[in-house]
């Protein structure tokens, strides 16, 4: 416990500063439709048959999967900036990024190369 209170005002007003940095991020409608635009033709070809979709603070994740009980081929995480301002898209191969860039179109064409070779 803390030796200087401080009010009930001041406490409110820094939980609430605080718990902008802590709010979990999503993806839009857009961006969640483009992701499922490639993830539909890889199911269709019969590469990819289930996905994932995780929110935790600062980040959202795509996952995606060959079966349902194996860790994850590919992710596409949208992410605060590197300065906390802005979005930025990743995408991973397992624990490996492939692609970091602030426009998702970019981070799925880049998830089309690696698949197709």
């Amino acid at each position: 416990m803390s030796d200087n209170p401080i009010s009930i005002a001041e406490f409110r007003a820094k939980r609430a500063r605080g718990s902008r940095a802590r709010k979990p991020l999503y993806f839009q409608r857009d961006e969640l439709s483009s992701i499922m635009q490639v993830y539909s033709r890889y199911v269709a070809a019969g590469q990819w048959r289930d996905y994932a979709i995780d929110f935790a603070p600062g980040v959202a994740v795509f996952s995606i999967f060959k079966t349902a009980h194996e860790q994850p081929m590919f992710t596409v995480a949208k992410r605060q900036g590197p300065s906390g301002k802005g979005r930025e898209f990743v995408v991973h191969e397992g624990v490996k990024p492939i692609k970091k860039s602030e426009n998702l179109t970019d981070v799925l064409r880049a998830l089309d190369l690696k698949v197709n070779n």
